[in-house]
């Protein structure tokens, strides 16, 4: 099943270039948008990684291999990059990177 932003393409991009630009702060776009700050931080990490491009919706949900996810945690491990990095990098969720990564560790 497909599923819909409540933040357009066109806006995440906008909000991201004005940040890049120094108009507004992480808190005062996502009090503008209704969002939490955290949402804004992640569409900034991913948009400088990946450009405008990574807001394009997929039609359906991404699955991972197993051994993709040990990597993930592996390299967490590794303590060279945080779990907020690995996800911008992998352009993914941190909310599921970190979840990831709580598993392995418990």
């Amino acid at each position: 099943m497909g599923r819909n932003s409540k933040i357009s393409k066109e806006i995440k991009t906008k909000v991201c270039k004005d940040y890049k630009n120094g108009i507004g702060d992480f808190q005062s776009i996502s009090n503008a948008l209704g969002v939490y700050m955290d949402m804004v931080r992640e569409w900034y990490g991913r948009f400088i990684k990946h450009g405008e491009d990574v807001f394009n919706q997929n039609k359906t949900n991404k699955s991972y291999t197993s051994a993709f996810k040990e990597n993930i945690v592996k390299e967490y491990k590794s303590g060279c990059i945080s779990y907020r990095k690995l996800s911008y990098k992998h352009n993914m969720a941190s909310s599921l990177v970190k979840e990831w990564i709580i598993v392995v560790l418990n």
